[in-house]
């Protein structure tokens, strides 16, 4: 069954292959959200970012961050389509960019991971040759 409908400022978690992309509902089955450059951050109907994917409404951080009230939260995501960002994977992310418009606060439990995951890499890779 598909999720609630989502309420304007909500963040939508959507369970891609191999990781999870993060967009900012926006209100009439729109929704905010950061991809690679050259696109930037895209207005589009929540239905055309899940595609077939599965989804749902997760408002992450609200036990740990007081959410902005959902209109600044629209305003400030609308502002930001069809800008210029440098998208990373460590520092700006989608999942940091629908933070960010939330709670003020640009987190992403992904790019931790990663991180960690290429300090192994890294690690195990020397290990190995000098060791």
């Amino acid at each position: 069954a598909p999720p609630l409908e989502p309420e304007p400022g909500d963040l939508i978690e959507i369970f891609c292959v191999g990781y999870q992309h993060w967009a900012v509902y926006v209100g009439d089955r729109d929704t905010v959200h950061l991809v690679n450059p050259p696109e930037g951050q895209k207005k589009e109907k929540l239905i055309d970012v899940v595609g077939n994917n599965k989804w749902q409404i997760n408002n992450i951080l609200d036990t740990e961050y007081k959410s902005r009230p959902a209109q600044r939260i629209v305003k400030n995501a609308l502002l930001f389509v069809a800008k210029d960002v440098n998208y990373t994977m460590s520092s700006w992310n989608c999942e940091h960019f629908a933070s960010e418009q939330r709670y003020g606060k640009a987190t992403s439990s992904q790019a931790i991971t990663c991180i960690f995951d290429i300090q192994n890499d890294l690690m195990y890779i020397w290990n190995k040759k000098y060791y």
